[in-house]
């Protein structure tokens, strides 16, 4: 479908170029009417390429909507009042209608050849439990959820072409429940028309963090007290991923030995850190960062997608607080010896400090005292 869509635009092109000429020759010859080219404009290119990428997407799933607005300048389009049916294999009436108010998409700016950014922006969308899976509608009907309501979800893409490296962060909020943000880096990504796997990708890190805000004073009332106490539900969490480790290392061959098979070093580690996370929310329900932690980029194959035990240890996941980049907090003497003293501290001191007062992460965000470090060591050819 890709490949057709190529076509149809590059089609597009050279029908629109023919064409220009052809006209323009016509008006010179004394034609009343206005040459193409005057029709022919990049802003017509740019709501043509929309409506063939609006027809790109309905081949993958059904939907309709209301108005579609486009803006070639600033490379956005808006779509309002979107209602989309997915097909889904466990909704066999097809319930599920997915209703959303805005679809925002935004590029970059052309003039940034060597990068491919887009913004996807889903606002004001609601969904009935039958769009979940069967257990999952249970589990969100028993915390007394009527239907999935999300407030604002957003998905970025940051592709560069000279290394082909690709980001994608994506954050939702479902008001009242949770905010959920998934944070993928590729080293690698291409895309090939031939071979057995289409997609070559190195994966070389992946975070997805869950922030209660307020589904866990919705599923507390629903268990029994005892089991809501942090050491109950650490206990509750270590035992039901150990089966779920030990469920994933049996042969499943007729004769295989009862006893669960003794789990992994990266296996062991996860079910500790979970149940240490466990406990902690309980005592102090906050978030919850589910984070990778890879030696070097790891090649997403298809037979590995098929070992979920390789894939477990390569990937080395673990449970925490919050995610390991703010683990790495400025400490108080470095920031402070960058605010009052920079001279003292060393090149290494001062451009981790000034990336950190730049960007805001792990130090509290400050580009004026952040740019200050820094200017020094650009001009003197960092």
């Amino acid at each position: 479908m890709f490949n057709k869509s190529r076509g149809v635009i590059v089609g597009a092109v050279l029908v629109a170029v023919v064409g220009g000429m052809a006209a323009d020759q016509a008006a010179a010859e004394g034609d009343p009417r206005p040459p193409i080219s005057e029709i022919v404009t990049f802003r017509a290119f740019n709501e043509f390429v929309a409506r063939v990428s609006l027809m790109f997407v309905r081949s993958a799933v059904d939907f309709t909507y209301q108005d579609v607005v486009n803006d070639p300048y600033a490379n956005t389009t808006s779509v309002t009042g979107l209602t989309i049916r997915p097909e889904l294999r466990w909704d066999r009436r097809r319930n599920c209608v997915i209703e959303a108010e805005r679809l925002k998409l935004a590029s970059a700016e052309l003039q940034q050849w060597d990068r491919i950014t887009s913004r996807i922006e889903l606002s004001g969308v609601t969904a009935p439990l039958a769009c979940l899976p069967p257990e999952a509608a249970i589990s969100a009907g028993m915390a007394e959820l009527e239907e999935l309501r999300l407030s604002r979800m957003q998905v970025m893409l940051d592709y560069r072409l000279n290394t082909s490296s690709l980001r994608v962060d994506i954050h939702a909020t479902l008001p009242g429940v949770a905010a959920v943000a998934a944070d993928l880096q590729f080293a690698y990504v291409s895309i090939r028309d031939r071979g057995n796997e289409p997609i070559k990708a190195d994966l070389a890190h992946a975070a997805v963090t869950v922030d209660n805000l307020g589904i866990w004073e919705k599923v507390k009332p629903m268990m029994p007290p005892a089991m809501a106490e942090p050491d109950s539900l650490a206990q509750m969490v270590e035992g039901g991923l150990t089966q779920m480790f030990a469920d994933m290392g049996r042969s499943g061959q007729p004769g295989a030995p009862t006893a669960p098979p003794s789990l992994t070093p990266a296996q062991t580690a996860f079910v500790q850190s979970a149940a240490e996370q466990a406990r902690a929310f309980a005592a102090k329900p906050g978030m919850i960062v589910v984070e990778t932690d890879i030696e070097k980029p790891l090649r997403l194959t298809e037979r590995m997608m098929d070992d979920p035990n390789a894939l477990f240890e390569a990937l080395k996941p673990a449970v925490n607080a919050r995610p390991m980049s703010r683990q790495e907090i400025l400490p108080a003497v470095l920031l402070n010896a960058a605010l009052t003293d920079p001279s003292s501290l060393s090149e290494a001191d001062r451009l981790r400090a000034g990336r950190a007062l730049v960007s805001g992460e792990n130090a509290p965000r400050s580009p004026e005292d952040g740019l200050a470090l820094l200017r020094p060591l650009a001009e003197a050819g960092n």
